[in-house]
């Protein structure tokens, strides 16, 4: 669960799974199951990841990054169906468009709180 500017995203990712019965899992990142951060285009060196909300405005380039520990899943698991949610509490003046896509390198959360710490993500680094 995170909280940025007046934005506040409750993040859950549920996945159907078929066994031999129905199951359902739901994930949320924190420090044990997942990681999240966030990365600014107008602040290409800051690092966002220990901050307790994520940021979404629709003025500026930012980028939520989110990973979800999948370990619980078997791996001949079929999933038959999976869902992001993402809860806002305050839109502000502007309705933002939010894409999801697919993150294909790896990334370190890092310790940062919109600060330069170079261990976490930022707009020039996965790795800080």
């Amino acid at each position: 669960m995170k909280e940025r500017g007046g934005l506040f995203v409750i993040i859950f990712f549920v996945i159907s799974m078929q066994f031999i019965s129905a199951t359902e899992l739901v994930l949320q990142p924190n420090g044990v199951f997942g990681k999240d951060s966030f990365i600014i285009q107008g602040s290409p060196n800051q690092n966002a990841g220990a901050s307790t909300n994520l940021k979404i405005k629709g003025d500026d380039n930012r980028r939520i990054l989110i990973e979800f520990n999948l370990s619980l899943i078997d791996s001949n698991a079929i999933i038959n169906n999976a869902t992001l949610e993402l809860y806002i509490t305050s839109d502000g003046s502007l309705t933002p468009t939010i894409n999801l896509y697919r993150l294909t390198n790896s990334w370190k959360e890092g310790t940062g709180t919109e600060t330069i710490t170079n261990n976490g993500a930022t707009w020039n680094s996965r790795n800080g």
